[in-house]
């Protein structure tokens, strides 16, 4: 063996121990990453419960409203079968339509909003459940 391979193996060797060195730290702050999102799984898993919870109220919502949708249409087909015209009654359906279509607009807006942020939160998700699926270890 030469003097210049044993000098070359040797800065092989200091170089092999540097990169391991280097990967050792990585690994490290990588394993301490991993512990906080241990942690912060908890505090998701706590923010997804409050969300779902909030979903819930959204539909009961949703399912009182058509109720009262339901019972006003049957109100104003009520009105029309009697056959008489009592305006009185005729301007209270008319002006609780007119509120109705107003809370129909905000009830809109609100779930277009709620729907956005549904589907921002479930495509990360996804994606995020995706890229830990391709994670091969040895």
């Amino acid at each position: 063996m030469s003097a210049g391979t044993h000098l070359e193996m040797h800065r092989q060797h200091q170089q092999w121990l540097h990169d391991v060195l280097l990967w050792v730290e990585q690994a490290n702050l990588w394993k301490k990453q991993n512990q906080q999102v241990a942690a912060n799984l908890i505090r998701m898993a706590a923010e997804m419960k409050r969300y779902a919870d909030g979903v819930s109220e959204h539909l009961n919502g949703l399912r009182k409203l058509a109720r009262e949708i339901d019972a006003h249409q049957h109100a104003m087909a009520g009105f029309e079968a009697t056959g008489r015209a009592d305006e009185e009654a005729m301007l209270l359906l008319a002006k609780k339509h007119r509120d109705e279509e107003a809370r129909h607009e905000r009830e809109g807006q609100a779930h277009e909003a709620i729907k956005k942020r549904h589907h921002a939160v479930m495509g990360e998700w996804m994606r995020l459940l995706k890229e830990i699926s391709r994670i091969e270890m040895k």
